[in-house]
């Protein structure tokens, strides 16, 4: 990949940027599956409603995150030639930073703060949104200036 990278002039991110991208894709993909299994275990009536509720909204959170920090990791490995990707990332990590009062409302507002799974599925809610929107905004940033000092370095054929 890196051969290839340097011949096109792409070239791929910080190592760790990926690796943290990695992970939290990770984390969403498993949060959404036990939503959903929550979700069926609901509809076979092993759960009530008031329990799977959080966890629903925590996935539905985790799926947003899923399709984020896909196109964010795309961005960071394919370098300027995804940047539209990562402006995309950053925009659904903006819209899912902005519903988060929402979901805690309608937790909050629906089933109480009461619960031990309320306040964990609210609180680690939270933190990975806030976590998914500074891994794409990093990403964003690198590309802009990726893109601006390719921009900068070429000059008109001189006539």
């Amino acid at each position: 990949m890196t051969a290839m990278a340097g011949t096109s002039g792409v070239r791929p991110s910080h190592p760790w940027t990926s690796v943290c991208l990695i992970a939290l894709l990770c984390y969403d993909v498993a949060v959404t599956v036990v939503g959903i299994l929550f979700l069926h275990g609901q509809r076979d009536g092993f759960l009530r409603s008031a329990e799977v509720a959080p966890f629903n909204l925590w996935a539905a959170s985790s799926a947003v995150g899923v399709l984020t920090l896909g196109l964010a990791l795309r961005g960071s490995l394919a370098g300027v030639a995804a940047r539209g990707a990562a402006e995309l990332a950053w925009g659904l990590a903006w819209i899912r930073l902005l519903n988060l009062p929402v979901f805690v409302f309608m937790i909050t507002a629906g089933f109480g703060v009461g619960g031990p799974g309320n306040v964990v599925a609210i609180m680690l809610m939270l933190v990975e949104s806030v976590v998914t929107f500074a891994c794409t905004v990093v990403v964003r940033r690198r590309l802009r200036r990726e893109a601006e000092r390719a921009a900068g370095s070429w000059t008109p054929p001189a006539r």
